[in-house]
Order: C-alpha cells, then structure tokens, then sequence
C-alpha cells in the first residue's frame, strides 16, 4: 500500500531511533527544571521544614541529583501521605463505621481497623526507610 504512493513507511527501528535521539534531551530538561523548582515549592510549601533542613545542612537532599533520586523522593512522599491518611482512620475510628460490604460482620469492622494499623505502620516503616536512602544516596 505504501509502495503504491510512492514513499515507503519508516520502519520500526526508525522511530526507536528517533526516540533515542529525541529523549535524551527532553528527560534532562525536565530534570533540569525539577531540580531548580523543588526547593522553591518546599521552601513555599513547608518553609519550617525547609529551615530545619537548611539548620541541619541538609537542604541538598531534597534537590534531586537524576530520576532514581527523584523516584525516592516521590516514594518518600506517597509513603507518609498514604501512612498519615492509613493512621487518621484507625485514630479517628473510621474503620468501624459500618459500609456496604460490613455492615452485618461487626467481626469485619474490627479486622478492617487491625488491617489499617498495620498498613499505617508499615507505610511509616518504608517513609523511615526512604529517608535513610535518600540520606545515603550518592
């Protein structure tokens, strides 16, 4: 069919080859501006954090230095918000309000309460140990 019009259709390594040349550039401008904003947001975000960090010289842990860095900090993240919002539940006695998949099984409500302690302890478990990768990362 393409024969027929006169030009053939790139070939699959064609585009692979496009892409390599293409995102090499494109990554290293979004590192670039992630590395210049993040500092900007936390300090606007959280600015007693920031000068914690800042008293402690640690202000450069949160700059990310390439994307395994940045996947840290993101895991570092997802891991206390997720770990907060697990612990708020059990605090709150959320967990036991009956929905619509517990309402009969008082037992359920109860093992769902067990189930949210321990998932927000774990998830503050995996937050101490981001920190201590990030810490260490070269």
């Amino acid at each position: 069919l393409a024969s027929r019009r006169g030009h053939a259709r790139p070939s699959l390594r064609v585009h692979v080859s496009f892409l390599a040349q293409k995102w090499p550039r494109l990554i290293a401008e979004i590192m670039w501006v992630v590395e210049q904003q993040t500092p900007r947001c936390l300090q606007a975000a959280c600015p007693n954090v920031f000068r914690l960090l800042r008293l402690l010289n640690l202000e450069n842990l949160v700059e990310p230095r390439g994307f395994v860095h940045l996947a840290l900090l993101l895991g570092l993240f997802l891991s206390i918000s997720f770990g907060i919002c697990w612990i708020t539940d059990v605090a709150q006695l959320y967990c036991l309000t009956p929905l619509p998949w517990n309402k009969d099984n008082v037992s359920l409500q109860y093992a769902s309460c067990v189930w949210e302690l321990l998932g927000g302890i774990l998830f503050w478990k995996n937050a101490c140990d981001m920190v201590v990768v990030i810490a260490l990362y070269d």
